[in-house]
């Protein structure tokens, strides 16, 4: 959260706070498909990497939730 100054904090949401999250979590999933590839070739391909099978295990992983503030589809990550 961005401080206001003195002992104040202001309250934000939004996706470019998770967007670093988000991210960093795509190269490491892209890091074990690389590491996976190079161990095993005959059962991991060239597709461990492509954006569709990243999208894949983030959205599969995370947990779907209800929020009435978010759109539908919406899910959230847990650390």
């Amino acid at each position: 959260m961005p401080s206001l100054g003195g002992n104040g904090y202001a309250n934000n949401r939004g996706t470019s706070f998770a967007a670093p999250h988000v991210s960093a979590t795509a190269a490491l999933l892209q890091q074990y498909g690389d590491a996976h590839r190079a161990s095993d070739p005959v059962h991991w391909d060239a597709s461990a990497r492509t954006h569709q099978t990243i999208k894949a295990c983030l959205l599969n992983s995370a947990d779907k939730i209800k929020d009435d503030r978010l759109r539908d589809g919406a899910v959230r990550v847990e650390r």
